[in-house]
């Protein structure tokens, strides 16, 4: 058993752990049926959690942390996601969507320059409509969108 084996469930445990921690001081839901505003991170942190248990028991096939071109992909999604949550207030949902999206696929590998910008836009622009239109639920926006819708 090596120590590379060991570190990324034990990192994904703590931050498992940590999410539920985090999430338990986080009022239950108003109604019987609703599941309330912790229910998607405890279920997150649950996940880790399970996640972390299996690839500690099952290292065979799990040989300590990525090197090279897997290292980049993992690390580099990893900010991306940070920033994205960072810029999706001043940004908006759409635009910090479109260059997540985007940033996102070059990262693993998409190539094609089409797809590179026809996927992001279509679906984000996809997204934004079935959530403020079709479910009624208002996204963050900017000046630009706001206008357009």
């Amino acid at each position: 058993m090596s120590k590379g084996s060991v570190i990324p469930p034990a990192l994904i445990l703590l931050l498992g752990i940590g999410i539920l921690a985090a999430s338990a001081g986080i009022r239950p839901g108003m109604l019987d049926q609703d599941p309330g505003p912790a229910f998607m991170p405890r279920i997150s942190g649950a996940g880790l959690v399970v996640l972390s248990l299996y690839l500690f028991f099952d290292r065979e096939r799990h040989e300590g942390l990525p090197r090279g071109r897997p290292l980049f992909k993992v690390l580099g999604t990893m900010a991306l996601v940070l920033a994205y949550l960072n810029l999706i207030e001043p940004l908006g949902f759409p635009l910090a969507t479109v260059l997540f999206l985007g940033i996102e696929m070059a990262i693993i590998g998409v190539t094609s320059p089409l797809l590179l910008v026809a996927a992001p836009v279509l679906l984000s622009g996809f997204i934004y409509y079935l959530f403020r239109f079709g479910l009624d639920v208002a996204l963050p926006a900017t000046r630009l969108f706001g206008v357009l819708i």
